[in-house]
């Protein structure tokens, strides 16, 4: 195969693997975003924070559903293929994000509207438990070569659905949509689900699968499997619970933050939230290719500590740095976000033997989701309830950095090929076919 020719399937593949982690972002920054509308049509009522507080409650309460969607989509990907996978977890996502827009508001239907705005980011989450997972494993098991930048291509996925999603809001700001206009949103979400459908359907199953089908290594206990390897498991789950705090106090309390603490307004927040998510998506690609060139432990280590020092300095920027302070705190958001995303992304798959890979990747990133993520909007608001520091967010996400630096400074492996053979990846263990 021709150099161009690998760069094109390169592309192709890494499209078809990203389109539902665009709409899976898309749909939850728009959730996140319109935080504050979403709560006065669902959850009514004298207090708007009550109301707020209820929202961020079913954008947390979502996640629940996230760890038996990775095990469902996981046990489909390691036993039938990943492609197969992937294809049920785009179509299930389009159609509960196009239902959110199409919900009858609490004054319609009284407690039904948000009954049903729970029952829809339920099947959210259960379908995204099995995309993030699945795009991981079908890229890397399709890319052999400059592995770590093209993982940094679909890791960037996801912040590209979030700049879609702020610049969809922009747009139906600008075309006078009114109160109603995140609902076009969370519709153009479902279509979109649609275009990354029918990419799908047309890419191949990966080699990987292809070749343990042909030898009979297609693990029956994928579940199983995955759970043989404590030190394995510990490494993920607290790279897992970093991330998740990182990328959802940014995706979904930041908005908030921006508007409630530091009185920015929703126009601004919006412009100043689509800065970053663009920062962090141009970020991702560089530092997966600099993990192709320096290793992926040293920037995954690297990463994780400029997260740690400097998140407390990036929201004392925020709240008391004026506008030169909100751009130097959004960069140095992106730069930490972007170098721990990246550098998991390749890193974490690498980590998984095949016939578990799928299974592995996708319970311990929704495990740390739905425990971490999905908590960090509500416990972000919490703590600015309680003890009238606005900067208090931050801290919280130092105390879940300490023991991730720890435990991945002892245990972290080098997975670049070529590297020494460390992982339980590499040493293959046989998987359970009785």
């Amino acid at each position: 195969m021709t150099t161009t020719s690998s760069a094109v399937t390169a592309r192709r593949t890494v499209l078809g693997a990203s389109a539902g982690n665009v709409v899976e972002w898309f749909d939850f920054l728009l959730y996140g975003l319109s935080a504050t509308t979403i709560a006065m049509t669902f959850f009514p009522g004298e207090n708007p924070s009550d109301g707020l507080l209820a929202t961020f409650a079913v954008y947390a309460v979502a996640f629940a559903a996230r760890p038996l969607g990775a095990i469902v989509f996981g046990r489909i990907g390691d036993r039938f293929g990943r492609r197969r996978a992937l294809t049920a977890s785009i179509l299930i996502m389009g159609a509960s994000t196009a239902a959110i827009g199409l919900l009858p508001s609490h004054e319609s239907v009284g407690a039904l509207a948000p009954a049903l705005l729970l029952l829809c980011r339920l099947v959210q989450g259960f379908s995204a438990g099995g995309e993030f997972a699945g795009a991981l494993t079908f890229a890397m098991e399709h890319l052999p070569g400059r592995r770590g930048f093209w993982m940094g291509v679909v890791a960037s996925s996801t912040w590209i659905g979030s700049v879609l999603a702020t610049l969809t809001l922009l747009l139906l700001h600008y075309a006078g949509a009114g109160a109603n206009g995140w609902r076009y949103g969370f519709v153009a979400g479902g279509v979109l689900s649609l275009v990354g459908l029918v990419i799908r359907a047309r890419l191949a199953e990966t080699p990987t699968f292809t070749e343990m089908k042909e030898t009979g290594e297609v693990s029956k206990t994928p579940l199983r499997d995955a759970l043989r390897d404590t030190k394995r498991l510990a490494v993920v789950l607290v790279f897992f619970a970093l991330t998740s705090v990182l990328g959802h106090m940014a995706t979904g309390y930041l908005p908030t933050h921006l508007t409630k603490s530091v009185g920015l307004t929703p126009l601004r927040m919006l412009w100043s939230m689509a800065a970053l998510f663009a920062m962090i998506a141009v970020l991702a690609p560089l530092i997966g290719y600099l993990t192709d060139q320096h290793g992926r432990r040293p920037l995954m280590l690297a990463s994780v500590a400029f997260g740690t020092v400097t998140v407390i300095p990036a929201y004392l920027l925020l709240d008391h740095g004026g506008t030169g302070g909100l751009w130097l705190a959004l960069i140095l958001f992106a730069i930490g976000t972007a170098g721990v995303v990246s550098a998991g992304a390749v890193c974490v798959p690498e980590l998984w033997p095949p016939h578990a890979r799928y299974t592995g990747v996708g319970l311990t990133n929704q495990v740390g989701l739905a425990v971490f993520g999905g908590t960090a909007p509500l416990v972000s608001d919490w703590l600015v309830e309680v003890t009238g520091w606005s900067s208090s967010p931050s801290v919280y996400a130092v105390a879940v950095a300490i023991p991730a630096i720890v435990v991945l400074t002892m245990w972290l492996p080098e997975t670049r090929p070529g590297a020494t053979p460390s992982t339980a990846a590499e040493r293959k263990p046989k998987p359970s076919t009785a």
